[in-house]
């Protein structure tokens, strides 16, 4: 399920889903039970993440399933740790787009590095 966690962002992603989407790409999954049930953890506290996990709780089970059909149902364990909600700046949400392509694309990756470059909108 770990390997394939990048896989179920882009496709809650695809399907115009992005709040749900990086939810999932602050969350992982931390255990699984006999009976097909997947826990996900937040990594931070963040209601508007644990409640758009919630609402795409079947959908995320139904893709899940897909790939690994034990998978039963799915249930989101929220953060215990609390931080103060930060602020986004124009340069961290530069900074996250260009982690979600450099992740995406290892060619770009490459080339970043190599020609240390800058994404542009």
């Amino acid at each position: 399920v770990t390997e394939r966690w990048d896989e179920l962002v882009q496709a809650i992603r695809g399907s115009g889903r992005s709040v749900s989407a990086t939810a999932l790409a602050n969350a992982e999954p931390c255990a699984i039970t006999a009976a097909g049930e997947l826990t996900i953890a937040l990594e931070e506290s963040n209601p508007i993440y644990e409640q758009a996990l919630e609402k795409e709780n079947s959908e995320i089970a139904r893709i899940l399933r897909e790939w690994f059909p034990s998978i039963e149902r799915v249930s989101i364990r929220a953060s215990t740790a609390t931080a103060a909600p930060q602020r986004l700046t124009d340069e961290m949400a530069r900074s996250e787009r260009l982690a979600s392509i450099r992740r995406r694309d290892p060619v770009l990756d490459r080339a970043v590095d190599l020609l240390d470059l800058d994404l542009a909108d």
